[in-house]
């Protein structure tokens, strides 16, 4: 029954984020939604026996994942106005000690990022290509994702 109280919660969490408002009516029909897709979702699971995050991973996992979406943006459109020339590279971030539900979400984090997309998934190993601008270095970038990653999904994490 936890189980599907976590779903259930981290649907609404989802709804709101996606929707962007809290207004009444919003939130009635993100509840209802999520109420639906968690008791479907729930039996699925229990087939497939997908083991689902902890509860404060995944809020700690939308938090980072809405502030990353403002500061790349921030980022990226400074980079549009400023007309400078960008570079792509290819980074590869380890994801040993999480759960292929967990990898995914990680491989989604950084797909949603503007900028960032993954390309590879395989592994433990998350491929992702970006963007960069003259000066910046794509270790950086990797170590900034690997820090988020470990602050989201805790001590699991051995890169």
């Amino acid at each position: 029954m936890l189980e599907i109280i976590k779903l259930y919660i981290s649907l609404i969490i989802f709804w709101i984020l996606l929707t962007v408002s809290v207004s009444f009516s919003n939130l009635v029909y993100g509840m209802i939604f999520s109420g639906i897709i968690a008791f479907y979702s729930y039996r699925l699971q229990k087939q497939n026996k997908i083991i689902l995050p902890r509860l404060g991973v995944l809020i700690r996992y939308s938090l980072f994942l809405v502030v990353e979406i403002l500061l790349s943006s921030v980022r990226h459109i400074g980079r549009i106005l400023k007309s400078q020339e960008e570079r792509i590279v290819f980074i590869e971030i380890g994801l040993r000690g999480l759960s292929e539900f967990e990898a995914v979400m990680a491989a989604n984090f950084i797909t949603l990022t503007p900028g960032t997309v993954t390309v590879n998934l395989a592994d433990h190993r998350i491929t992702v290509v970006t963007m960069l601008s003259e000066g910046e270095d794509a270790r950086v970038v990797k170590n900034s994702l690997e820090k988020i990653f470990s602050r989201i999904f805790g001590r699991r994490m051995a890169i």
